[in-house]
This record gives structure tokens, sequence and C-alpha cells, in this order.
């Protein structure tokens, strides 16, 4: 019993993941229709408009990756500047 009920809720599962799928299908389907009927101004902003999209997505991965690389320096300037403080320290007693 514990099996059957478990192959259905995969199956269940599986039936929604390709419902899901099978709408995001006809809802980007209907959105190129629908753009067919506007204008070509209205179809070029749309168009710059996702150009913008995807160009924003870069940038926001650049920057993440730009703070990461300045964290790193971060850690590796205070590293070094510990290194040298210590070593002054140790000149110091001398």
């Amino acid at each position: 019993e514990e099996y059957y009920r478990e192959a259905l809720k995969v199956v269940r599962e599986e039936n929604q993941k390709l419902f899901d799928s099978h709408m995001k299908l006809l809802s980007e389907e209907a959105l190129k229709n629908a753009v067919g009927y506007l204008d070509k101004d209205c179809r070029r902003e749309i168009e710059e408009h996702e150009w913008l999209k995807e160009e924003v997505k870069i940038y926001r991965k650049e920057e993440s990756d730009l703070k990461a690389s300045v964290q790193l320096l971060e850690e590796e300037n205070i590293s070094l500047v510990a290194k040298l403080i210590d070593i002054k320290l140790q000149h110091l007693r001398v």
C-alpha cells in the first residue's frame, strides 16, 4: 500500500512538472503570437527590453564576480598586513 502511495505521488509530481512545462511553452507561444500583431515600434521596444534584461543578468554576474575578487584581495591584504606587523614586532624585540 505504501509503495502505491509513493508511486502515485511520484506520478503526480511528474505530471505537475509536465503540465507546468507545457503551460510555460503555451504562454511563450501566445506571447510570440501577440507580439506579431503589434506595430514595428512596439516590437522593437519589446526586443530592446528583452535585450536589456539579458544585459542586466550579465552585469549582475560580473558584479558578483568582482565582489568576490575584491573580498579575496581584501583577505589577502589583511593577511599580508598581519605578517608585516608581526615582522616589525619581531624587529622591535631584537
